[in-house]
């Protein structure tokens, strides 16, 4: 008999930024707490308004200087304003009757600690 355990992974291929959820997360926030584009052009001493509406459409994202001060202006650390594309993935490990849940234990503490 055997037994059907699934572990949690994140697949490499998914790895990254997802630029649109993010300019999307970015003017969540900035509606929030109402700033507005003008005044991320002048607390970021950004040249052009249509740098931070690319931001917003996630066309480009704000390099990792804009990014902090963003951050700071918000008061949201930078890993909150980030959205990942690594979407979840389960994968399934078939395990014999014969093994302890010993052996079982372990698969789940090293999986746990790679993916969860």
């Amino acid at each position: 008999m055997h037994r059907l355990i699934m572990l949690k992974c994140i697949p490499d291929k998914t790895m990254g930024i997802d630029m649109k959820l993010t300019g999307r997360r970015l003017k969540s926030l900035c509606d929030r707490r109402e700033i507005t584009v003008k005044t991320i052009q002048k607390e970021l001493y950004i040249g052009s308004f249509q740098s931070v509406y690319a931001w917003f459409a996630g066309k480009t994202l704000p390099s990792l200087d804009n990014m902090y001060r963003l951050s700071r202006l918000l008061r949201v650390p930078m890993d909150e304003m980030i959205v990942d594309m690594a979407g979840e993935c389960w994968v399934p490990l078939e395990l014999e009757s014969t093994e302890t849940e010993s052996a079982n234990g372990r698969i789940f503490v090293y999986a746990n600690r790679l993916y969860m």
